[in-house]
């Protein structure tokens, strides 16, 4: 049977264990938004520091999964999530890409454009 201390002892370990983990994430939430502020401040858009855009012949596997405009199925309105091409006809994502949404996608290759 615990004793008095024992439990004043790990009630103490708890509480502490939870303020660090509260000290840690407000630390890295404070770094997160000064480095986006930096960034956008210094006018940084790319993806990839440094990136060079691929032609569009570069990589004919990939594929940019895209929402369609409400209003207009030919308008992608832009890019959700990406894909690979396994077979001439089926395109391997990730499992979170489509969820609960069922919001009308476009898979574009330029200049073809695919609806499903």
């Amino acid at each position: 049977m615990p004793t008095q201390s024992s439990r004043i002892t790990r009630r103490a370990v708890v509480v502490a264990l939870l303020a660090a983990t509260a000290a840690t994430a407000a630390v890295f939430l404070i770094k997160q938004d000064a480095r986006g502020a930096s960034a956008a401040a210094a006018g940084v858009t790319d993806a990839i520091v440094g990136g060079e855009d691929a032609p569009n012949d570069k990589f004919p596997w990939m594929v940019s999964l895209q929402t369609a405009d409400d209003e207009s199925d030919d308008d992608p309105v832009g890019h959700f999530c990406g894909g690979t091409l396994i077979r001439p006809d089926t395109v391997l994502t990730a499992a979170h890409c489509f969820g609960d949404d069922t919001s009308t996608s476009a898979l574009a290759t330029n200049p073809l454009m695919i609806f499903r």
